[in-house]
């Protein structure tokens, strides 16, 4: 059970405040479908931008109706946005990375950087979009959440508006 102190609190009264009523905490992940993560904490490569997106029930409302994605901004606890989980952008966790990598480049080495990060890009619209990082051949790339794999994500001032 989590404390009262957690940000995900924050995030459901931040919901409630918005006027979406009967939304909840998740005490297990495999009560979700596909074992969506309850928390991921997202580090802004900008140095700033740090965030985490929790998954809160929200199966009894009639706005969503859905368990969902909800972004929070670490420090702040501003609720940054709130989507749907089958609406939202793939989060790839490890193994998941892992297969789609092997697939990308067959009999390669690479190294996955731990964690999830974004910044406000073309790439990532989003505060729900966040990329993986690796290293192959020496070189850094992203994984972004459609599957496509870059080597710069394209700086802009207006991602994740």
């Amino acid at each position: 059970m989590l404390d009262e102190s957690h940000p995900i609190h924050a995030a459901i009264d931040k919901m409630t405040d918005l006027g979406f009523k009967g939304i909840t905490a998740i005490a297990n992940s495999s009560t979700i479908p596909n074992h969506v993560p309850i928390q991921v904490p997202v580090v802004g490569l900008n140095g700033a931008s740090n965030f985490s997106i929790f998954t809160l029930d929200a199966t009894s409302t009639p706005e969503f109706n859905d368990f969902i994605y909800v972004s929070v901004e670490e420090g702040t606890e501003n609720l940054l946005e709130a989507v749907p989980v089958s609406k939202a952008p793939q989060i790839y966790d490890d193994q998941a990375m892992e297969t789609v990598l092997r697939d990308k480049f067959p009999g390669q080495s690479f190294e996955i950087v731990p964690g999830y990060f974004w910044e406000p890009c073309f790439e990532l619209r989003s505060y729900l979009s966040v990329a993986r990082r690796f290293i192959l051949e020496g070189k850094e790339m992203f994984l972004l959440p459609n599957g496509i794999v870059i080597n710069q994500l394209t700086k802009s001032d207006i991602g994740g508006t």
